[in-house]
């Protein structure tokens, strides 16, 4: 009967404690382990393109200026008017009285375009509203603006020319809904104001007439087709953006990250432990971790064994650490970094992950070699040197192992005294 080595029973008894989502995570460490590969964790997650506060903040700032580009060209169209009005009284050729040509060449498309724009003020700079509803809203009411200039002016056939803005503008948001949206509104309203509203009862619709509309239309297919091509053009740089970004992110995470134990590794601790200089928010708080009589379990039960320790280790850090980084400092060695949180949530965090390993690593056999965790916790204060902030935990750590260990120290000045 085959008797069952202790490297089995380590294995087994360890594991059986563990949660499910510890236990799928040590596999597909020891998988890549074995392997020779590198498992992608969460931190690996692909980072959106856009960030959602900037692309709001952009998308803002574009139907601002839309807006803007709406008011000048209803308030071009308006001073044309009254200077058209001057030129024609001067030239005694208006055959209407000064107040009726004022009310339907001037205040009319004025007020019509200048309700648009507040719609579009009022729109925009609503919260609750989706940003694609918004920018249909912006494009739309900019197509009924052109609408009101060529029909005010449609005796004049190039007028309708005034319908290419708003298709043309609809290509900085990158959309090919809204683009078909605006240029079939555009069409439409052009036709509709071309053969169905007389508003100058001079404008007579003959074949030259006719023709010079469905030209303006064809132009406006044309530039619908070229917005298309220029929406699409975008999203491939835009794509190509986010690949390049992407890549540069798995090789970074590859360069701080430890392959064995999936937490990032000491050079990726190193790099963040500079940045806390300027980090805003001060409440940065430092744990080193030890695992006591590491070697004994590597001379017992192989150093084998010994990874299988760091990576659930690791898993376990990966899974409990709350609002902080987990790093592999070197051997056995562990640390957390947490940053904008109060010293007592840190603390209460490091309790639960020293609770949490005493019940994953608490069987006969680990018993046996008397394997433990030890913890030493330090504060950041403004102005310390990173190297100040790693010797204080290192005291607290060194504090903890000293007599039976397995112990969480909280850094004084008394354990920097005592530790020298």
């Amino acid at each position: 009967m085959m008797s069952k080595s202790p490297n089995s029973l380590l294995c087994r008894s360890s594991m059986i404690n563990m949660p499910m989502a510890m236990k799928k995570e040590i596999k597909a460490r020891s998988r890549s382990a074995k392997h020779g590969t590198r498992l992608m964790g969460e931190g690996n997650a692909l980072r959106p393109y856009e960030n959602e506060e900037g692309f709001l903040k952009a998308a803002r700032r574009w139907m601002s200026l839309h807006i803007v580009t709406q008011g000048i060209l209803s308030g071009l169209a308006m001073l044309l008017e009254i200077a058209m009005f001057f030129i024609m009284t001067a030239n005694s050729k208006t055959s209407t009285s000064p107040e009726f040509y004022i009310i339907k060449y001037v205040a009319a498309p004025a007020g019509c375009n200048l309700l648009m724009i507040l719609t579009n003020v009022v729109v925009v700079y609503q919260t609750n509203i989706p940003v694609r509803v918004k920018e249909i809203v912006v494009g739309l009411s900019f197509s009924v603006s052109a609408f009101v200039v060529a029909t005010v002016h449609g005796l004049f056939p190039s007028i309708f020319s005034v319908f290419v803005l708003p298709i043309v503008l609809t290509t900085v948001y990158g959309s090919y809904m809204l683009t078909n949206i605006v240029s079939g509104a555009c069409i439409v309203l052009e036709t509709v104001s071309a053969f169905c509203i007389f508003w100058d009862n001079s404008k007579v619709i003959d074949t030259d007439y006719t023709m010079d509309i469905f030209v303006q239309i064809g132009v406006q297919i044309c530039v619908y087709a070229a917005s298309l091509m220029i929406i699409m053009q975008e999203r491939h740089k835009q794509a190509a953006a986010l690949k390049g970004e992407q890549e540069r992110d798995m090789l970074q995470d590859a360069l701080f990250r430890d392959d064995l134990s999936g937490v990032r590794n000491k050079l990726g601790f190193l790099n963040d432990i500079r940045r806390l200089g300027s980090v805003i928010d001060k409440k940065c708080h430092l744990v080193m971790f030890d695992i006591d009589n590491f070697k004994k379990v590597n001379d017992t039960y192989g150093h084998l064994k010994g990874d299988e320790v760091l990576i659930q280790f690791g898993a376990l850090l990966n899974e409990h650490c709350e609002n902080g980084t987990a790093y592999r400092f070197g051997g056995d060695e562990f640390c957390i970094l947490y940053k904008g949180v109060p010293l007592y949530t840190a603390v209460d965090n490091v309790k639960l992950i020293h609770r949490i390993f005493g019940e994953v690593f608490g069987d006969e056999d680990m018993r046996r070699v008397g394997m433990s965790l030890s913890a030493g916790i330090a504060s950041y204060l403004p102005g310390m040197l990173p190297e100040q902030l790693t010797d204080n935990a290192d005291a607290a750590l060194y504090k903890s192992k000293r007599g039976e260990k397995n112990k969480v120290t909280v850094y004084s000045r008394d354990e920097r005294i005592k530790s020298r």
